[in-house]
């Protein structure tokens, strides 16, 4: 099962970076000015541009890659694409309308694969939001609508929230990152329901009602998410961010109903004292990486329990905008305020950053950083 990793960011070039001594364990692809962006990453977590790159044939922000196909998109078209065994991308094979099949109305404000790298889901905004549902045919990379679904008919200005799938593929879709309370009626001023229809919340402090989702979450390679949540009290009060695991059961032990358990407490969950850009467990499903404030804070992530804390802050040069891993430990982390990306090998031991790091991709510093980037983890 091929697994892609995707981070969000805006760049132009990684550099020449350090000779490969051996075969990649991934590459990466970042959406630039003019084309995408391809590397080779190594074992010892230094990068390589591959050669074609940039690859100009290529339309819009890169989404993802199954291995043979890559897909990118605009705000009105998704694209389909050739990639050769060696990451190259080729010609394009396949382009869809997204805003016509939603009868014009909206535009994308997100894509993203699923694990199997079979389906890809896209986000259209306006029109109360939809989410999109596009097949990927295996030899051809042609692609199919497949259907189209309400994303928050409840709660407009949601919309542009992708689902979050879990990494074994228990659910299709595991959970929509909205606000949700199952207590409707202990709290008169939360109206807002996700659509999961069984949700088991952390115990919450002395005063609060229900825990809300206000952040991103992360799949682990099963069957968990962690999620950046918060107690509310009576009419939207919030409490501190703090971060919650949750088990994603399969239908049959809700006799065909979906949706998020957790046994932690609001005493045992780690308080994270600022915003969360954005947040990644390992491939391995034993760190979550935390990016906020000026750099990432590591954590030890425990199935289904409680998340307990690793590292303090490393990094004090600027905000990261996105993460991911490839399989040999290394965290890839773009700082959008210095615009240079930092390579960390991390264990459940010791988080260092790697030699070569950080990487000059010149980007003006002090600009935001936007985009796409994809890391995909060579089988």
């Amino acid at each position: 099962m091929t697994r892609c990793i995707q981070l969000v960011c805006l760049i132009t070039m990684l550099g020449t970076g350090v000779a490969l001594a051996a075969s990649p364990v991934a590459y990466v692809y970042l959406t630039g000015p003019g084309g995408i962006y391809a590397y080779e990453a190594s074992s010892a977590g230094n990068v390589t541009a591959i050669t074609g790159s940039p690859f100009t044939q290529t339309s819009g922000q890169a989404v993802g890659t199954n291995g043979t196909h890559f897909i990118t998109q605009d705000p009105y078209f998704v694209y389909s694409y050739d990639v050769a065994s060696d990451g190259v991308i080729g010609k394009e094979v396949s382009k869809i309308d997204a805003a016509s099949n939603n009868g014009g109305c909206g535009v994308i404000t997100q894509a993203e694969l699923d694990h199997t790298g079979q389906y890809v889901y896209v986000a259209l905004g306006s029109c109360g939001g939809w989410l999109q549902k596009y097949a990927i045919a295996k030899a051809t990379g042609e692609l199919t609508f497949v259907s189209e679904a309400t994303l928050q008919p409840t709660a407009p200005g949601w919309w542009n929230t992708l689902p979050t799938f879990t990494g074994n593929d228990v659910n299709d879709v595991a959970a929509v990152g909205v606000q949700y309370t199952p207590t409707l009626g202990s709290d008169p001023c939360a109206p807002y329901f996700s659509g999961v229809s069984v949700w088991v919340d952390p115990t919450t402090p002395p005063g609060y009602f229900y825990y809300s989702p206000t952040g991103p979450m992360s799949d682990d390679p099963t069957n968990h998410l962690a999620v950046a949540t918060a107690p509310v009290s009576q009419c939207g009060v919030y409490g501190p961010t703090q971060l919650a695991t949750y088990t994603v059961p399969s239908p049959a032990q809700h006799g065909g109903s979906v949706g998020l358990l957790s046994t932690n407490t609001w005493d045992n969950m780690p308080t994270v004292l600022g915003y969360i850009n954005t947040m990644k467990i390992s491939s391995a499903g034993n760190l979550l990486a935390v990016a906020w404030g000026t750099g990432v804070q590591f954590y030890h992530f425990n199935g289904a329990k409680a998340i307990t804390p690793f590292t303090g802050m490393i990094g004090t040069s600027g905000f990261i905008a996105a993460l991911g891993w490839d399989s040999a430990d290394h965290l890839y982390a773009l700082n959008g305020e210095s615009g240079r990306v930092h390579v960390y090998k991390a264990t459940t031991t010791e988080v260092k950053e790697v030699s070569g790091s950080p990487y000059d991709i010149g980007w003006p510093t002090g600009v935001g950083v936007q985009g796409a980037l994809i890391v995909r983890i060579i089988p």
